[in-house]
C-alpha cells in the first residue's frame, strides 16, 4: 500500500505519529511498550527526516534526535489534553468511588444520582480547584511523616556524616516499603 502525501502535510503526519504513538506509549517501560506504535512512528518520522534539506535538518540527524527534539516541542499538546481532561476524569472516578452502581433503587435513579455527582465534582473542582481534595486513608499522615524523615535524613543539616543519614533514610525507606509497599492490598479491599 501507497499513500500520497504533499509535502507541506509530512511535518503535520509526522507529529501526529508522534502523539499518537507517545499517548500509547508514554507510561510503558520495556516489554510493556506496544511495538507496533513505535515501529510505525519510526518509519514515519524516518520518511520525514528524509524529505528534509541538510539546511532544515539542522542539528537533528536521526530519528532518535527527532524523537527528543518532539518531546520538547510537543509537549504543549499534551499539557493542554491533561488540563482539559484532569478534571472530568478526576470527577468521573470520584463518582465510581462515592457512587457505585447499584447506588439506587432502579437504573434511573442510579443513573441520575450518578450524573448528578460526577456534575457537581466538576462544578465544585472548576470553582475551588484541587485544593478541597482530601485524602482520608487511615495511614496517609503517617506515610507523610516517613517522607520528611526520609528527605530530611537526605538533605537536612545534621552533624551526622552523609554516608551514616543514608543508611539510616536507606532502612527508613524499606521498612516503609515494608509497611506500606505498592503491591501491598489495602485494608479495605
Amino acid at each position: 500500500m501507497q499513500i500520497e502525501i504533499k509535502d507541506k502535510d509530512i511535518k503535520t503526519l509526522a507529529e501526529l505519529a508522534y502523539i499518537g504513538s507517545w499517548m500509547i506509549n508514554a507510561e510503558r517501560i520495556g516489554k510493556e511498550r506496544i511495538k507496533k506504535y513505535d515501529r510505525v512512528c519510526d518509519v514515519i518520522l524516518k520518511q520525514y527526516l528524509n524529505s528534509l534539506s541538510d539546511k532544515e535538518k539542522g542539528d537533528i540527524k536521526t530519528v532518535g534526535q527527532l524523537h527528543d527534539y518532539y518531546m520538547n516541542e510537543l509537549t504543549e499538546y499534551a499539557d493542554y489534553y491533561d488540563e482539559k481532561t484532569l478534571i472530568p476524569r478526576l470527577a468521573e472516578k470520584l463518582t465510581e468511588i462515592n457512587y457505585p452502581d447499584g447506588c439506587g433503587e432502579n437504573f434511573w435513579m442510579t443513573n441520575g444520582i450518578q450524573n448528578g455527582a460526577r456534575n457537581n465534582y466538576e462544578e465544585v473542582l472548576e470553582e475551588k480547584g484541587f485544593g478541597v481534595i482530601r485524602l482520608d486513608g487511615p495511614d496517609f499522615e503517617e506515610r507523610m511523616a516517613v517522607t520528611k524523615e526520609y528527605w530530611q535524613l537526605i538533605y537536612g543539616k545534621s552533624d551526622v556524616p552523609q554516608a551514616e543519614r543514608e543508611a539510616q533514610a536507606m532502612a527508613l525507606a524499606e521498612a516503609a516499603r515494608e509497611k506500606y509497599g505498592r503491591n501491598k492490598k489495602n485494608d479495605n479491599e
